[in-house]
């Protein structure tokens, strides 16, 4: 998910006039470009918040192999909502504060990479699930 979201950002992102041609495979393009004219601090930063969000999305699946995170709760572990409250405060202080931008090159996201990254992040946490029903229904 981490590598879809860099090599989106790449992509959005290209200098000027710069495209994928029509019929080449997007992955190639990406090897073959020469990036160092590019400022890859957008895919660098979609790359690092998806990781992160998916992680912590994950987190909340993996407390039990078989029941579902419905059945468990989703808040019913008080601890694990500090934890994942501060790993979120601590993700967005990097990402917002202007002062840390630079130390940990990251930008502001649009809208249109926030819904990527959030799309993206959430596709383990989803699967998981789904994986877990279908261990539930086999039994």
């Amino acid at each position: 998910m981490t590598l879809l979201a860099f090599g989106l950002g790449l992509i959005w992102h290209l200098e000027a006039g710069a495209f994928v041609p029509q019929g080449m495979n997007p992955i190639l393009y990406l090897f073959q470009h020469d990036w160092r004219a590019v400022n890859v601090q957008s895919a660098e930063t979609m790359a690092f918040v998806t990781l992160s969000l998916c992680e912590l999305f994950r987190a909340y699946t993996v407390r039990s192999e078989k029941a579902s995170l419905f059945r468990i709760g989703v808040f019913s572990n008080r601890y694990m909502q500090y934890a994942v409250g501060l790993s979120i405060a601590l993700l967005l202080l990097v990402y917002a504060v202007p002062f840390l931008q630079p130390i940990f090159n990251t930008h502001f996201m649009d809208l249109r990479e926030w819904s990527v990254v959030l799309g993206l992040a959430l596709i383990p946490a989803v699967s998981e699930e789904i994986t877990k029903l279908f261990l539930r229904l086999r039994r």
